[in-house]
């Protein structure tokens, strides 16, 4: 890994930690708690309000497993945070709408959930010229596209 091993390795803590914590309920809102992945989906769902969330979009778009998401929306919509619709033409692909509610509990939670999470980031990134995060960012696309493919569909012989 060279001189890439120090950033591998905040990687991988970040998304060890992240793995972590991602499926705990610790989050309250009112009188709901949500996990930062059930987060995460309402987030996504009203930030492409204007587009027609499907739900395999918002897995690959998210990469997440489909079985993982259907876990987190369940939990969205028996909280009345989520509906989900279909067309009058296919009503195999589920399309996901964030509820009124869903918006109230996003906005008026999103600045104290994110501020204490991303303020030290975003600081630390601040002196960063713009076209270095979008070829980092870039490359963690790269990566993680890569990483998607590989894992998927591979046999492994069982001892």
């Amino acid at each position: 890994m060279g001189r890439y091993r120090s950033l591998i390795n905040e990687l991988v803590k970040y998304e060890n930690s992240y793995a972590r914590i991602a499926s705990s309920r610790r989050l309250q809102m009112d009188d709901i708690f949500m996990s930062s992945m059930e987060w995460q989906v309402l987030e996504y769902i009203i930030v492409h309000e204007d587009e027609d969330s499907y739900m395999l979009t918002i897995s690959d778009d998210l990469g997440i497993a489909p079985s993982s998401l259907s876990k987190q929306v369940k939990s969205l919509l028996n909280n009345d945070l989520i509906e989900r619709f279909h067309t009058t033409t296919d009503k195999k692909k589920v399309i996901i709408k964030a509820t009124a509610k869903g918006k109230e509990i996003y906005s008026k939670n999103v600045d104290a959930l994110m501020e204490p999470l991303f303020d030290v980031l975003f600081h630390d990134l601040d002196s960063i010229p713009d076209k270095y995060i979008e070829q980092f960012t870039k490359a963690l696309t790269n990566y993680n596209n890569v990483r998607q493919h590989h894992s998927s569909n591979e046999l492994v012989k069982i001892p």
